[in-house]
């Protein structure tokens, strides 16, 4: 049986929590629970890279105060300013300019988590996601705020487990096979640091890429602060 079946067949027999993302349906009460003005309430959930292919604006690390569920569900809204707009330089001068910015950034989110781990371990936490998040009758039913939108199948991280040796993702099946524990998973540095180069924040949605494109099975997996 290869790995991908065991993977298929693991995930298959877990149940999916029900209340995983009710919080997208109550935002408003989230709202006014988690105000992200009042940053004395509690620390960030998490941490993302804000980033534009286009203008390039808002590269910075961002924290996060929403519960983890609704910030991995959801996605920041973007318009870019005309003027902001780097579409008219060279491919080769885009290229590089996005390439500086992404090895600053991911950077400055690599040291960002260090701190806030301090000289403790490092931990990721998994939640399946419920497939039906994508269904056009289940996002019509969603009320988010006006800087919101659910995420889509194309913003997941495809996770093939036949390449994790070479794409440093080998975390990911030892998370899968603790799957049914609310156990956190023990990380090493390195793999703390090919998650967030992966992710580009400290939580993301990830889907496993199986031989059979029926087959789709989402997680939420981020890092335990």
């Amino acid at each position: 049986m290869n790995e991908s079946r065991e993977l298929s067949m693991r995930v298959s027999g877990s149940q999916v929590p029900q209340s995983l993302f009710m919080g997208l349906v109550a935002v408003n009460s989230l709202q006014s629970k988690y105000n992200v003005h009042n940053k004395k309430v509690r620390l960030p959930t998490g941490y993302h890279v804000a980033f534009c292919d286009s203008c390039f604006l808002g590269c910075e690390v961002r924290p996060v105060y929403y519960p983890i569920e609704f910030e991995g569900a959801t996605k920041l809204t973007h318009k870019c300013n005309p003027k902001d707009s780097f579409l008219d330089r060279s491919a080769e001068e885009i290229s590089r300019i996005k390439s500086q910015i992404q090895v600053k950034s991911m950077d400055y989110l690599t040291k960002v988590v260090d701190l806030r781990i301090g000289q403790g371990e490092a931990y990721l936490k998994l939640k399946m996601v419920p497939s039906h998040l994508f269904s056009e009758e289940r996002r019509r039913t969603l009320k988010l705020p006006t800087d919101r939108s659910l995420i889509e199948e194309m913003d997941c991280i495809e996770i093939d487990p036949a390449l994790e040796e070479i794409h440093k993702t080998q975390w990911f099946s030892r998370a899968i096979e603790d799957i049914d524990s609310s156990d956190k998973l023990k990380i090493t540095r390195n793999e703390l640091k090919d998650f967030l180069s992966l992710a580009r924040t400290t939580f993301g949605v990830f889907r496993i890429k199986l031989s059979d494109p029926r087959a789709k099975y989402y997680f939420l997996i981020y890092v335990a602060f």
